[in-house]
């Protein structure tokens, strides 16, 4: 792990403002590495706190079921955030999407289901 340290960037000056952020990049001769992940996730209409303020004895109406889901998948860059091209890249590939992320209403009814083949 140690021989690939002096080719990650970092980003330097902890205590300023992002905007204000300086990365640091490896040396000019040495090939970045630069860590990426995947998150996705799961969010359903129905999902939420299943507490709440009511009179005693009363029962709370509730629907069935967690509702429509709507799944989201992006990656995540290190050093620049989310993954997105730049104008100046959108204009250069036009046919490439303009930001990795993905929404779908998941179900059989709407956009199907999320598979490897989406990734």
């Amino acid at each position: 792990m140690e021989s690939f340290e002096s080719r990650v960037p970092f980003i330097g000056d902890g205590d300023k403002q992002l905007e204000e952020t300086k990365i640091i990049w490896p040396k000019e001769d040495v090939r970045p590495l630069i860590l990426v992940t995947h998150d996705e996730g799961t969010f359903s209409a129905h999902d939420g706190l299943k507490r709440l303020w009511m009179p005693i004895g009363e029962q709370p109406l509730r629907k069935n079921g967690q509702g429509r889901s709507v799944h989201v998948s992006d990656f995540l860059p290190y050093v620049t955030g989310r993954l997105a091209l730049d104008e100046q890249k959108r204009n250069q590939y036009p046919d490439l999407p303009a930001e990795a992320c993905v929404i779908i209403n998941a179900g059989v009814q709407h956009d199907g289901w999320w598979t490897a083949q989406d990734l």
